[in-house]
């Protein structure tokens, strides 16, 4: 096997590519990137079997052939050398890879044998949905942080993906919490699936938002997403999710609108007392709006009012300032409305529109 491609090129191909490598892998070839050249191509691909990933790029080859080497590894080398271009040679044995840029050569050793690889495959496509790229990563990116990381709660590490006709819905929670986001896309064939959170994330800055994503379900076992030149492959969570929608409070009496940036940089300000425990108290203000109370035994006492319409009474229970903010952020709104009910320990319900919400649980006193 023997190549030269563009440092620019691989270098990006390789940034994607690492996403699909564990921190402690099964086995050695976990831990690699397997490279096939053919054809004036070469292919790149990773693969932990929770996520795989896969692309190819124009090379100058000059031989075909097929390796292992450690993808962490030569990422950092693809990024460290100062050359425009990079020659690749494997050795008569299949030993080592010579790396080659500017003055100086890099020979690693490959992994195992190029052919026990867990090649990531196609799936067998019995749904396909098409939506706008930036769309699926807006989805994402507004729903995952609301999963569990939690092991085992296993269910809540996944995004619930759901389609009905024309809207296709994300889902998050880690029963503290839940995150809803819906969108209008053209007529799909119905489905619901659980994808672990943790994969999303790592796809999502690589979707390109200039284009159409397509995703690709096979029985319920895995999600192929593609975009651009880049193929993810992310295996499925098997299980059912929650009714999540019998878990959204109903006639809820109070209503409480606030400006979204100063809430949340008063969030911030009073929690800088008690940051650990991320416990605040939220009441009615004596003055109109709202004051907010964090408490730490050891360091003191926090309490600061914020503007806010309210109609209602305020219950003054405690909320996970973090997750209220994680929350509230992810509406992406320079304001937000908050549903809550006058007695205590009920969650409450912030939207800023019918397509965005988020659920969340009060703490204990």
């Amino acid at each position: 096997m023997k190549f030269i491609c563009l440092k620019e090129d691989l270098a990006k191909a390789l940034e994607v590519a690492v996403k699909g490598v564990d921190a402690k892998p099964q086995n050695a070839q976990l831990a690699g990137v397997f490279l096939d050249v053919s054809g004036g191509y070469l292919t790149i691909e990773t693969n932990n079997y929770k996520l795989g990933f896969k692309t190819s790029l124009p090379v100058d080859d000059q031989s075909a052939g097929q390796t292992v080497v450690d993808a962490r590894k030569l990422f950092s080398i693809v990024k460290a050398v100062t050359g425009d271009s990079i020659s690749f040679e494997l050795d008569e044995h299949a030993e080592l890879l010579d790396v080659v840029s500017g003055k100086i050569k890099y020979a690693l050793k490959t992994i195992g044998e190029a052919a026990d690889f867990p090649r990531v495959k196609e799936v067998e496509c019995v749904t396909k949905i098409n939506l706008a790229g930036e769309l699926l990563s807006v989805l994402i990116n507004r729903t995952a942080f609301a999963c569990s990381k939690d092991e085992t709660e296993y269910l809540f590490t996944g995004c619930l993906i759901e389609t009905n006709d024309d809207t296709i819905t994300f889902v998050g929670s880690n029963k503290h919490s839940l995150m809803y986001n819906k969108s209008l896309i053209n007529k799909s064939a119905d489905i619901r699936v659980i994808v672990p959170a943790e994969s999303l994330k790592a796809v999502a800055p690589f979707i390109d938002g200039g284009k159409t994503a397509v995703i690709e379900l096979d029985d319920k076992k895995a999600m192929l997403i593609r975009s651009g030149k880049f193929i993810f492959k992310l295996r499925l969570i098997d299980g059912n999710f929650a009714d999540w929608e019998r878990i959204i409070p109903k006639d809820n009496t109070t209503i409480i609108k606030v400006v979204t940036r100063d809430f949340i940089a008063a969030l911030n300000r009073v929690l800088l007392i008690s940051p650990y425990d991320n416990k605040i108290r939220i009441k009615k203000s004596e003055y109109g709006g709202l004051t907010l109370i964090a408490q730490n035994a050891a360091t003191g006492i926090a309490e600061e009012n914020v503007d806010a319409d309210i109609s209602g009474e305020v219950a003054g229970d405690y909320f996970n300032a973090k997750k209220l903010i994680d929350g509230i952020k992810a509406l992406d709104s320079d304001t937000c409305t908050i549903y809550a009910k006058e007695t205590s320990y009920c969650p409450v319900i912030i939207r800023n529109n019918d397509y965005s919400c988020y659920i969340l649980a009060p703490m204990c006193p």
